[in-house]
């Protein structure tokens, strides 16, 4: 975090400051376009604004400009849905979902339709994956996205799978959303989740809590720049046990 805004002085991309509800952004010009990846959420909740921009107008070299928050509105909005276990794990450490896939006690919400999982894909037009979520839905061997577009973030994957997209970092992946005319993006996978909220793009979250404990595994949830206030819009218990809650992101 930047303590100042120093003309002559050369600060790193990702440098940033709050000044009265505003933000300065630190930058160089790079190809004529200057994006960077910074935790937004505590700005945005300062200026009660869920709609910052990671995009922003290209800035000399050595210089700093002061940008409102509220002047930069994002198109689209992130939506999660994702089953977990009571104790909050979306996964096993080895990235298993035996407990939720593979187990009768999952009940509906293994189903699609029931789950309303159906409805949720209908209703994105874009999803978000990181690489190990990637890399779980690839030793399926079913693609669950029909021709939704797919963007995978991840910093070292190398495919040539024509169904996915890779952006290396959130800045590019948010841009690419920005010049796709995103409306609503399906966010999946921890890490990824947790990224997105971090930064304020994320709108609701829907999750499905199946009715066991793996003990450890890997969180949905973890640390966060600041408290994420939610409102709790749904409830509803399925058939076999599991509860599925909605949230809209305050």
């Amino acid at each position: 975090m930047a303590d100042g805004c120093s003309p002559g002085v050369e600060y790193a991309d990702e440098d940033q400051l709050e000044v009265d509800g505003r933000i300065i952004f630190f930058g160089r010009e790079d190809a004529g376009a200057w994006m960077t990846l910074v935790p937004f959420r505590a700005f945005c909740l300062f200026r009660k604004d869920q709609s910052c921009r990671s995009r922003l107008p290209p800035l000399p070299r050595n210089t700093c400009r002061v940008y409102d928050a509220s002047m930069t509105q994002r198109q689209w909005s992130g939506h999660v849905f994702i089953g977990m276990s009571v104790d909050g794990m979306i996964a096993r450490a080895d990235d298993s979902l035996d407990w939720l896939t593979g187990d009768a006690s999952a009940g509906e919400a293994n189903n699609p339709d029931v789950s309303g999982f159906t409805e949720f894909m209908a209703s994105v037009d874009h999803l978000v994956m990181g690489r190990s979520t990637y890399d779980v839905v690839q030793g399926m061997g079913e693609w669950f996205y029909g021709d939704t577009p797919v963007l995978v973030l991840s910093t070292t994957l190398e495919t040539d799978d024509p169904r996915i997209r890779i952006v290396r970092s959130l800045g590019e992946a948010t841009a690419l959303l920005d010049d796709d005319g995103a409306r609503n993006v399906y966010v999946d996978g921890g890490r990824t989740v947790r990224t997105f909220l971090a930064a304020g793009l994320i709108r609701t979250i829907t999750l499905t809590r199946v009715p066991v404990l793996i003990g450890e595994g890997k969180p949905l949830f973890g640390e966060l720049p600041a408290d994420v206030r939610l409102q709790l819009d749904d409830v509803r218990a399925l058939m076999g046990g599991a509860v599925q809650t909605r949230y809209t992101v305050l």
